[in-house]
Order: structure tokens, then C-alpha cells, then sequence
């Protein structure tokens, strides 16, 4: 348990990375920028193992067979030395985002989407899933609610297999496919990754601030020492997305502030400055050499002892490192975790495609909250005023921004809004007011089918999301 370290690509000829001398092979998976089909990397020869339409989220190599995970045309898969095994299949949408090999037993873990309805546009619910050999395992989830898994490790000694994930809007894990309370109550950690070292369960990702108000920080979590923040010294929002252990040594990688980092038994080495909005992290530790992927504000990079090498025309995912001879490799460090800007460069799939994967990973988001009914919303202050219900009139001012895909359409002015009727509004915006307390702001991301803006004829059908920041004002009894 070594290694881990995450990418994406596509093709059959070289990019910019240089190949890495021996005895360490690094492999990166994701997808291609110029056709969005899966693809891996090794030591920078670019490998097809999907046709368009295709992501590959993680990857582990055992035996010099390369297994990944992902999404090919909606159906969540895994492939085995560019083998697919469907898991999903229509009308039930999935994804893998993690994959690990056991004593020839290839195991996965994400999600499927349950539906009584062929289009998928109502009464749907995202379940979390475990494939094993492309079976699945049975899993406790809430029914009726949203759950995913996110990321898994097998335990060497006992074949315990563990899920990290979310079920119901609170951080869960599975063992063995029941659910369980994830780690100190009086200090979670949200998962990004998991793995067992020394028959100890580590979990990695964020935990909120003491001491600052809806902040996140980056920690960690065994189940014997509880939890650790790495970044109680930051005074900014921190993340990790990845952890490895060699020895006595815990590696994490992540971002702290304006940084992308990694930090050595609590010690932080920043890299390069953040992109414009945060991504996950891999990582690797081969002997005395720290790998790190992800991506800076100028693209994408792989830095080996704080070097960094540009990966060009690749969006990458996820990594694993393997030292020759000794196939030693963590399963691959994997987080949900989407977030859109403007001009951002993002899988080139349908817009509809587009916004569905921008709300999916989105509820992997540990500051991020979705609702039953779809509805997405991050407190970015909570007020301590009366809270409106359907027949209340409220005064709130609000920005407005739509996304069409992934396409950013505009923000508005501040606009003011008065003495306006909860209940007569639009769903999403109706349903998100009576979430707050007034002198709350809140950011709402309101999906196609609880917008007034997805019924535009110009718009594709399903497409549109859009994203609300408001203030409420006042609530007039």
C-alpha cells in the first residue's frame, strides 16, 4: 500500500509527460480533452480503452493488468486491460469512482440510478453501489434518498471491504455492505479517500472549523487516534482528497487557501497556486519521491519532489504508482467533486450530459446539501431570524446566474425582490427560501426540473441549471 495518484487521458501516441525512469511505472487514467474517450497513461504513452463518451475516474494495476473505472455513455463500468464490464445499464444511469483488486476479485465502488420513470426525469434516486466481479453486492442505503460511494479499500488480513460515501446528506461508510456511523461524531471527517494500513481504517477529507464559521479543513481520521486537522494553521479552506502511508510516514494531498499542497506527517509543502475552483489531488510516495497530480491554474501537472511536468491534452482523474517487481499500490485515491466556472475546460458531452454530471458530483460535496427533491444548497451565512413557510411574503435580493452544460450564460446584477408570496414562486426557489433563517445567505443550485429558466426554447431540454446566491432580507408575516 504504497502508492495512488490519479489522472485521465486517451489515444495511442505521447503527450508532454515524460516518461519516469525506473524501476516506477505511473499510470494516469481520465480522458482524452479532444474526443472525451477513456484513456490511461503509462510513463507518458497515452493508451485508448473507451470510445466518446467515456471517463475513466480511478485505476489500480496489479500484475501489470490495468483495471479502471468510470462512465461510458451514462452506464457506470470497469475494464480490465481495456475490457469493458458494463454495470449499469439503461434506464438505470451509474458511475464508478473507485476500483480495487482482491485475490483476483475485482471490486467497485458509485452509484445507480433508480427510477420508475424511463426519461429520468422524476422520482429518481442516486443509490449507492459495490460491484464485485460486476455483480452487486448488497448495500444498506435510506431508500428514498440520495447515496453514492465514492471511494474503498479491501483489509489484506481480514477481506473486509469498506465504502466511503455519503447516504441521506451524512457522511457514511459501508463494511461489508452495512451501514455504519463514520468516525468522531464530535469531529467528522467528510471522505475523499479511504485505506487500511496495519489492520487501522484511515479516512481522508474535510472536517468544519472550530473556530471559523462554515469553514472546511483538511484532516484525517483513524479509529484509534480519531481525528487529525492539517490545516488548523490555514486561516483559509483546506482540503484533502488522497492519503498514502509508508511506515510510520502519512502523506496526504490536497489544497490549503490559494495552494495546492501535500502534507507530510502534519508538515505542509505547497506546489503551485489553486485553479479556479478546487479539484482532487493524487498522490504517491516511491521510496524518497513524493508524486502529486491534479491540476494548477495553468492546466494540468504532475509534480514529482515539488517538479512540476505539464500533462497536455488530458483532463486528469487519477494515478497509481508501481514499483517494478514489487507491485506495490494503495486502490486509487478518488473524490466526488464538480464544480463549474466560466470558460472552464470540461468533458465534451451533451449539455443535458453536462449539467447531470455537474449535479452529481456536486452531492459528494461535504459543503454542499441536496435536498430530496434535488435541490442544492451551501450556507455561506445563517441568520438568526424566523423562517418563512409557503403562505409567508419575503423581501430578498438575489444574483443570478445560468449555466446551460457547462456553459456559464451570465450573472445578473444584484437584483432586490419585495413583498413577494413563498409559495407562488418557482419550485426551487420556493422550496430554498424556506430553508433559511432570515439574515441568512444562501447559494442555491437548482436543477432543470425545479427551474423556471429550463422551459426557454433556446435552451436544450434538461440542460439548464441555475445557480442562485441569495440574501434573505425580511420576513413579512
Amino acid at each position: 500500500m504504497l502508492f495512488s495518484l490519479a489522472f485521465q487521458t486517451n489515444a495511442q501516441n505521447k503527450s508532454n509527460v515524460k516518461p519516469l525512469p525506473p524501476p516506477v511505472d505511473v499510470y494516469i487514467c481520465g480522458f482524452k480533452l479532444d474526443g472525451h474517450s477513456a484513456a490511461y497513461l503509462k510513463n507518458g504513452m497515452l493508451v485508448n480503452i473507451g470510445d466518446k463518451e467515456s471517463i475513466v475516474n480511478a485505476m489500480t494495476v496489479v500484475d501489470d493488468h490495468v483495471y479502471a473505472t468510470g462512465m461510458a455513455h451514462g452506464a457506470a463500468v470497469y475494464w480490465k486491460d481495456g475490457q469493458e464490464v458494463v454495470l449499469t445499464g439503461f434506464p438505470n444511469h451509474g458511475e464508478g469512482f473507485a476500483i480495487t483488486v482482491f485475490k483476483n476479485d475485482v471490486y467497485v465502488a458509485g452509484y445507480e440510478r433508480v427510477s420508475k420513470d424511463p426519461n429520468m426525469f422524476a422520482g429518481w434516486t442516486d443509490e449507492a453501489r459495490l460491484w464485485k466481479n460486476g455483480t452487486k453486492i448488497p448495500m444498506v442505503v435510506s431508500k428514498g434518498f440520495h447515496s453514492g460511494a465514492s471511494c474503498l479499500a479491501v483489509d489484506p488480513s481480514s477481506g473486509d471491504v469498506y465504502v466511503g460515501g455519503v447516504d441521506n446528506n451524512k457522511t457514511r461508510y459501508w463494511k461489508n455492505g452495512d451501514l455504519k456511523q463514520l468516525n468522531d461524531q464530535n469531529k467528522p471527517v467528510h471522505p475523499a479517500d479511504l485505506l487500511i494500513s496495519k489492520n487501522q481504517m484511515y479516512v481522508v477529507g474535510t472536517t468544519l472549523s472550530n473556530t471559523v464559521p462554515d469553514y472546511w479543513q483538511a484532516a484525517y481520521w483513524n479509529n484509534t487516534q480519531g481525528t487529525m486537522v492539517l490545516s488548523s494553521q490555514t486561516p483559509m479552506e483546506a482540503k484533502a482528497t488522497a492519503i498514502v502511508i509508508t511506515g510510520n510516514d502519512v502523506y496526504v494531498a490536497g489544497y490549503a487557501g490559494e495552494k495546492v499542497v501535500y502534507w507530510k506527517n502534519g508538515i505542509m509543502t505547497e506546489l503551485a497556486d489553486l485553479p479556479g475552483f478546487p479539484e482532487k489531488y493524487a498522490l504517491a510516495v516511491a521510496g524518497a519521491d513524493v508524486y502529486v497530480m491534479g491540476r494548477d491554474k495553468n492546466g494540468a501537472k504532475l509534480w514529482v519532489n515539488g517538479k512540476a511536468t505539464v500533462i497536455a491534452n488530458l483532463w486528469p482523474m487519477d494515478m497509481v504508482a508501481v514499483l517494478r517487481g514489487k507491485n506495490a499500490q494503495k486502490p486509487a485515491a478518488t473524490s466526488a467533486v464538480v464544480k463549474t466556472e466560466p470558460g472552464a475546460v470540461v468533458p465534451a458531452l451533451s449539455p443535458k450530459q453536462e449539467a447531470d454530471r455537474i449535479l452529481e458530483r456536486n452531492r459528494y460535496m461535504p459543503e454542499i446539501t441536496t435536498t430530496a427533491s434535488g435541490l442544492q444548497y451551501q450556507v455561506l451565512r445563517k441568520g438568526t431570524g424566523p423562517t418563512p413557510t409557503a403562505s409567508d411574503k419575503v423581501n430578498f435580493s438575489y444574483h443570478r446566474t445560468i449555466l446551460v452544460g457547462k456553459k456559464n450564460q451570465g450573472t445578473s446584477e444584484l437584483i432586490v425582490a419585495e413583498n413577494r408570496k413563498v409559495g407562488e414562486l418557482f419550485p426551487g426557489l420556493a422550496e430554498g427560501l424556506q430553508l433559511m433563517p432570515a439574515g441568512s445567505r444562501y447559494q442555491f443550485i437548482i436543477p432543470y426540473h425545479l427551474n423556471k429558466f429550463s422551459v426557454t426554447p433556446e435552451y436544450p431540454a434538461g440542460a439548464v441549471i441555475t445557480i442562485l446566491e441569495i440574501e434573505l432580507l425580511a420576513v413579512l408575516k
